[in-house]
């Protein structure tokens, strides 16, 4: 493994400070080579990324742990994968291999069955099955919601709220014989009509695709997550951990540090 450079490491050590952080992957595709799809990371480079975080220091959680006593431990950081992919699997096991807890927000009416959903880029990708969630579970992992049928859910009507959202908890409850308690909202996609519907349908947590320190926004509804792309490298997964952005470039680093710079001259 070739290791971040020396500010970028350090970046994201300093940023233990800011936390609790929760880090958002899709699809995990085999080998090291770069995959096309945007949302997909190569196997050795997640495994990468994790070995960076946690010889920097970083204590893993379940999203749901995160409003519990380590809320306020800002060494804390969740690992959670959205859709359900078959392809997670090697992911599962690495982390069950290493003692680390994750969260996988799945479809549940795609429970085993290929993806249904209108992106061209994952239609009719396989999905893990029941036995497989199961099996996680019981390892540790945490299984929350990601709807039914992967919703744009900010732009239905009301009355279908509940079906997707309270419906997928009861399918995953009843696949996995244990509460379901986290969501995540598809395509980051909610307002305070979904919001409400989430707490009502019995979800303590539920997490957006907006970028930030995972409590930002005070709400356990509205959980901030940083996406990690298919051609993010060491140095830049370090930066975007370090300065809590999806897009940590240099530039913003060089903004970082002058505003650091500043507030200490004050």
């Amino acid at each position: 493994m070739f290791g971040p450079d020396p500010l970028s490491r350090s970046l994201a050590k300093a940023s233990r400070r800011i936390g609790p952080v929760i880090l958002m992957y899709h699809s995990i595709q085999g080998g090291r080579a770069v995959p096309k799809w945007l949302w997909s990371v190569a196997f050795n480079r997640f495994l990468d990324q994790i070995d960076l975080l946690r010889d920097a220091g970083w204590q893993f959680r379940r999203v749901s742990d995160l409003t519990g006593e380590d809320a306020s431990d800002r060494c804390s950081l969740a690992i959670t994968f959205d859709d359900g992919y078959r392809d997670n699997d090697p992911a599962f096991l690495a982390l069950e291999r290493r003692g680390i807890p994750a969260t996988w927000f799945v479809v549940s009416t795609n429970v085993g069955r290929p993806a249904a959903w209108s992106d061209d880029t994952t239609t009719g990708w396989p999905m893990l099955d029941a036995g497989r969630l199961r099996e996680m579970a019981q390892a540790g992992m945490e299984i929350g919601g990601h709807s039914r049928h992967h919703c744009r859910l900010a732009e239905l009507p009301a009355d279908r709220l509940p079906d997707e959202i309270r419906g997928c908890r009861l399918e995953l409850e009843e696949i996995l014989d244990r509460p379901v308690t986290s969501f995540a909202y598809p395509y980051g996609s909610y307002n305070q009509a979904v919001v409400e519907a989430v707490r009502d349908a019995g979800y303590r947590v539920a997490c957006t695709t907006q970028y930030g320190p995972a409590l930002a926004d005070g709400d356990p509804l509205r959980m901030r997550r940083l996406a990690v792309y298919s051609h993010d490298t060491l140095s830049s997964f370090a930066r975007k951990i370090g300065l809590m952005r999806n897009e940590a470039t240099w530039g913003r680093v060089f903004e970082h540090l002058a505003a650091t710079m500043l507030t200490q001259r004050r």
